[in-house]
């Protein structure tokens, strides 16, 4: 001890302390401003900034800064007083940091439990989203069935009708044919006309009453009275 008093009023010792002392400092002060820095880039989405570790300890490092220049321009009762504020803030860190602890594992905690009821209530809502968008689905599918079927049956509907109009317009064509032709006289010499050179078994009055299909080359023409001798009758569809 009485060597370390004596090496100390030495002029080298305070040579070796003015380079040594702020190299120790600094980078105490890197390695602490690094883990602070750290601490709260992890937690700062989990924590509040107050109730993170690397906030004190960036709190301790500005007092360390500030302390240091106190230091500089203060008298030894300063730096004494420094040190002693300095010893004070750490033991209050040190304090501060078991409550935060116990402060952190509880917000953990309550984190945790108000993660799962959100995945909870997560879940129920993209169940319910997935059921409605289901029942969405069926009615639309529904829907379209039933709009499918009504036009089927329009489109019946209308081919039925227009089948109908296509017959009603055939009879009155007929019925008109019919009406405008020659009414038959009872003069059995009268001139009528038989198809397939002769053969056919009906005779016709007019050539223009005939199927279209006939074949105009062999037609030949007898009196009313030849026809019905030879047991041929007039033809219906005229």
């Amino acid at each position: 001890m009485d060597r370390f008093k004596t090496w100390r009023k030495k002029p080298i010792f305070w040579v070796a302390m003015l380079f040594l002392w702020p190299l120790l400092l600094l980078g105490l002060l890197v390695i602490l401003g690094l883990w602070s820095i750290q601490d709260i880039k992890k937690n700062r989405g989990q924590r509040s900034w107050y109730q993170i570790r690397g906030t004190y300890g960036l709190l301790f490092i500005g007092i360390l800064l500030l302390s240091g220049f106190m230091q500089k321009n203060g008298s030894n009762n300063t730096e004494i007083n420094s040190q002693a504020a300095s010893i004070m803030v750490s033991s209050q860190s040190d304090k501060n940091n078991d409550q935060s602890s116990s402060e952190a594992e509880a917000s953990s905690k309550a984190q945790q439990e108000s993660s799962a009821e959100s995945e909870k209530a997560a879940s129920e809502a993209s169940e319910k989203a997935a059921y409605d968008a289901s029942v969405k689905a069926s009615s639309e599918a529904a829907a379209s069935s039933q709009n499918a079927a009504s036009e089927s049956a329009a489109r019946a509907s209308a081919a039925i009708a227009a089948e109908e109009a296509s017959k009603a317009y055939e009879a009155k064509s007929v019925v008109q044919q019919t009406t405008e032709q020659p009414t038959p006289q009872n003069d059995t010499g009268r001139t009528v006309f038989v198809t397939g050179g002769g053969r056919s078994d009906v005779y016709w009055y007019s050539t223009s009453s005939m199927p279209a299909r006939t074949n105009k080359n062999n037609i030949i023409t007898m009196t009313e009275a030849d026809a019905l001798a030879q047991g041929k009758r007039h033809s219906r569809t005229e």
